[in-house]
């Protein structure tokens, strides 16, 4: 069925698939990324199953298509938009003149909410953010107990879901969440060419109020017409053996550790985050995916969201130590093997020498970090268990642990490939 065809089913307010929603979307924006519309998808109609609900967070930047998105799942049905947040917006002692409580979490027992742009509420204060922190916490394990100075006690259960847009502004706040307990997955969205889409978005410009009613619709559609099973989709034992791999080395990755305010040592590494919870939500977005028909790209699509998990430095150190546990030598050694010209820049001629280990310098000079900043990275993902420091007068040299060498490589290994044409500087 071509574009127009799909246009006048919309128009007509017929029924469309989801496969037909992502074309119909890829008409209209020029997007990247291979799963992100099936994830938005699959996040909805979790919740819809019986199992705990699925909270994402979907990082890209401002522009980057998240907030069209999220605003046009507002006609589905248990979806309730918000575009802001305070401490006060799900939970609050005022009582209406008729003594009926005007807090948003008791009318709404089950339901998901969206929020176009959490960046906002990470970046209020910090007390006010710890707030609202702990209440979404409390929220999500499906429970909210609180007591008021006025008398007012206010007592909630339900289920509810979250889907949040946030800017990479969240990795500055990442290790805050670690320690404080890590409710949300995240999936970071792979962004066009930006002259590409940028003219994609001059040519809908005249368009927009008309192509967001119509985006709407076909995300009304399609989600509320698929029909929920009343028997759990099995998920097989391959599916289910991945995901263990996945939240297992996840939860692990992306545990806190903390450090000094002022000489920013590590003081304490508190016992990882175990895999339970992460897990049991890759399970309802793969029981999600199977109602709406398996799909090749789905399995990939739970991996992203488990490496996208990972603050972004880390998970690129990561990545650099998977793909090669010999690393390169310093950067002026290069310059004067003719290796690098004098900016840094690989000499297409030459091979890096793979002799040296990973040291925090050549880890800095790769990802154009200050060196102490690398030193820092690779000091937590040492004191994780998950790599291993050298001895004997080597102790600023770094290997990834073969076990998650491993791991890494069978599950990310596109992202570990390509992470070297990410940095072109050494």
């Amino acid at each position: 069925m071509n574009i127009n065809e799909l246009r006048d089913k919309i128009e007509k307010q017929e029924v469309i698939s989801v496969n037909e929603l992502e074309s119909l979307i890829r008409d209209w924006f020029l997007v990247a990324d291979e799963g992100i519309i099936r994830l938005i998808c699959a996040t909805v109609i979790a919740h819809r199953l019986r199992g705990d609900p699925v909270w994402l967070f979907i990082i890209s930047p401002p522009s980057g298509l998240k907030s069209e998105l999220l605003m046009s799942l507002s006609d589905i049905t248990g979806i309730h938009p918000l575009s802001s947040l305070t401490a006060h917006t799900l939970v609050s002692g005022l009582r209406s003149k008729g003594g009926e409580q005007n807090s948003l979490l008791d009318k709404l027992k089950n339901g998901i909410l969206t929020v176009k742009d959490f960046t906002s509420i990470l970046e209020i204060n910090e007390a006010e953010r710890s707030e609202i922190l702990s209440q979404l916490r409390e929220i999500y394990d499906g429970q909210y107990t609180k007591a008021f100075g006025n008398g007012v006690d206010f007592k909630w259960s339900g289920k509810i879901g979250f889907i949040a847009g946030v800017t990479e502004a969240i990795d500055m706040y990442q290790s805050m969440y670690s320690i404080m307990g890590e409710r949300f997955m995240q999936y970071r969205m792979d962004q066009p060419d930006r002259k590409e889409a940028t003219r994609k978005s001059m040519e809908n410009s005249s368009n927009m109020p008309d192509i967001r009613k119509s985006m709407r619709s076909a995300f009304q559609s399609a989600i509320d017409s698929l029909e929920i099973p009343s028997e759990q989709p099995e998920i097989g034992s391959e599916w289910e053996n991945e995901i263990i791999q996945l939240s297992d080395f996840a939860t692990l990755a992306r545990s806190g550790v903390r450090r000094n305010v002022r000489t920013r040592e590590i003081e304490y590494v508190s016992a990882p985050e175990m895999p339970m919870r992460f897990a049991k939500q890759l399970v309802e977005l793969a029981r999600a995916f199977i109602i709406m028909g398996k799909h090749d790209d789905d399995r990939q699509i739970l991996r992203k969201i488990s490496l996208s998990s990972l603050p972004k430095n880390r998970r690129n150190v990561l990545l650099w130590l998977a793909n090669n546990r010999k690393g390169i030598v310093l950067q002026e050694q290069l310059v004067n093997e003719e290796k690098v010209d004098e900016y840094g820049y690989i000499n297409p001629k030459s091979e890096p020498n793979q002799e040296e280990d990973w040291t925090s310098r050549s880890i800095a000079l790769t990802m154009g970090l200050p060196t102490t900043t690398a030193r820092r990275l690779l000091e937590d993902i040492n004191a994780l268990g998950l790599a291993d420091r050298g001895k004997n007068g080597k102790s600023d040299t770094w290997i990834l642990k073969p076990e998650y060498q491993a791991l890494m490589l069978e599950y990310f290994k596109e992202n570990v490939d390509s992470i070297a044409t990410s940095f072109p500087k050494i």
